[in-house]
């Protein structure tokens, strides 16, 4: 942790007041608006596509000291089922330009904006504009936080509230990546998402721009941040966010299902197994009966 936060870096001073001035245009926009650029577009119905979803990883042991059974744990929380969104809205709600982040927690993010064509008119329009969309990460199973689940819970809400008046609905992703709540003034960003692939969009040469217009962002936001931070590496591991014992306990008041292994790779034999389960008798749920039967063939 010392070492991610001795290599952390703010944006460029005199660059970024720079991009605050109005510019020599004759509307005199300042540059910093003109710096967000789409780096993917994502219908909702690709999002929504079953086809489409994350697996989550599985076989992780408690970090518990006095944990002593050396287990590796295949935990049942589908993100993608409706029965899962208690357990996981708990303590990874979706937050939309938060004000307030704990200190030393993880988090995952994206800036996205909102696009579709209006049902009377048909005319492409702008219905939301550049958001961060936030959610806190409580171990590394990364339970609705990875970031196509991040989209995944954005669609479920728009789906409701915005189909009656739109179609063709569409996401324009700028950013994705992870947050580090550093102290009361302080975060730290990185520019990290497997899934949409930042390192191929953002080198270091274009993260300067994103870089400026994330503390740009912040500072409309929260201003009470006054510290916003930028790295180039992951922040998000097993010993930063660990399994621990009160996770497992938590889970049990919501009665999801959780298997203990001797190794990590029976966990995520159980993981695909249950799939394949899925997938070959066209369900999404799976009985704990059904479970049970799994796990005695692995």
């Amino acid at each position: 942790m010392e070492q991610i936060l001795a290599s952390a870096h703010k944006v460029d001073p005199e660059y970024y007041s720079r991009v605050l001035l109005p510019s020599r245009t004759r509307n005199c926009i300042p540059l910093i608006t003109n710096i967000p650029f789409e780096k993917k577009r994502l219908s909702i119905s690709f999002i929504l596509n079953p086809s489409t979803r994350v697996l989550n990883a599985q076989g992780f042991k408690s970090s518990d000291k006095d944990d002593k059974d050396d287990k590796y744990y295949y935990i049942h929380l589908d993100p993608y089922e409706s029965s899962s969104s208690n357990a996981i809205e708990e303590v990874s709600p979706l937050i939309v330009n938060p004000t307030n982040f704990q200190v030393g927690s993880f988090y995952t993010y994206v800036t996205a904006s909102v696009v579709g064509t209006n049902r009377i008119t048909k005319k492409t329009v702008d219905i939301k504009p550049i958001q961060l969309y936030t959610t806190k990460v409580v171990n590394m199973y990364e339970f609705g936080t990875k970031h196509q689940q991040i989209f995944y819970r954005m669609a479920l809400i728009d789906q409701a509230e915005l189909f009656e008046k739109y179609e063709k609905i569409e996401y324009r992703l700028y950013v994705a990546g992870e947050i580090m709540c550093v102290d009361e003034n302080t975060l730290m960003f990185n520019f990290f998402s497997g899934t949409y692939k930042m390192k191929k969009y953002i080198s270091k040469r274009r993260a300067i721009h994103e870089e400026a217009y994330i503390t740009h962002m912040m500072q409309e936001y929260t201003p009470v941040y006054k510290n916003i931070l930028f790295n180039y590496c992951p922040f998000i591991n097993p010993s930063i966010v660990p399994l621990t014992r009160c996770e497992l306990e938590r889970l049990q008041k919501y009665n999801v299902p959780v298997f203990s292994f001797d190794v990590p790779a029976k966990c995520k034999n159980m993981r695909n197994a249950v799939l394949c389960h899925k997938n070959v008798l066209k369900k999404d749920t799976v009985s704990i009966d059904e479970l049970h039967s799994l796990m005695l063939r692995i």
